[in-house]
């Protein structure tokens, strides 16, 4: 049997299957300079520094900001690729809230963690303790954690602490 010969397609001709399924948007925000996304950018709240004492008003700020920057990066790759970093940043660690996106479900958004804020309880505290130090070694740029222990004075949960952060030698040193 003789070999099909192929039909010899124009040089301009698009086959069917590399047709784009949506439209692609070349206007608006999508497409605006990284230096224009800074400039929206900062205007935007910045977040308060932490402090020593607990404040729900800090927490809440960061996390509304945290998903309003999420659902821009939802709307295209150009956002999502300016905004994800800074939508990760700073990380709040309270109220059951875990590390497992960060350093599980999505492994990548770790190098985008500089602030790190902790609030542990009595509850299950050397396990915690020993995942958040695990955790804490995976973000190679953290320059910040503030750790608010909120159990009761004992030896114990002393130990349980030094414990815990002595089997992690190798936290990032910056």
């Amino acid at each position: 049997m003789a070999p099909k010969k192929l039909k010899k397609r124009p040089v301009d001709a698009r086959p069917e299957d590399t047709t784009p399924t949506q439209p692609v948007n070349m206007s608006g925000l999508p497409v605006f300079p990284d230096e224009l996304l800074l400039e929206i950018l900062s205007h935007y709240p910045p977040l308060p520094l932490s402090t020593v004492e607990f404040n729900n008003a800090v927490v809440d700020a960061s996390v509304t900001r945290r998903e309003v920057l999420q659902a821009l990066t939802q709307t295209c790759s150009n956002l999502r690729r300016f905004f994800r970093p800074y939508a990760w940043q700073r990380i709040e660690v309270h109220h059951g809230m875990v590390l497992e996106i960060t350093t599980i479900r999505d492994p990548s958004l770790a190098e985008f963690v500089n602030v790190l804020n902790v609030e542990v309880t009595d509850y299950s505290s050397e396990p915690v303790l020993e995942e958040l130090a695990r955790c804490m070694a995976l973000f190679p740029n953290l320059h910040t954690v503030k750790l608010r222990l909120l159990w009761q004075e004992n030896w114990m949960n002393a130990n349980y602490l030094t414990n815990a952060f002595e089997k992690r030698s190798q936290l990032p040193a910056n």
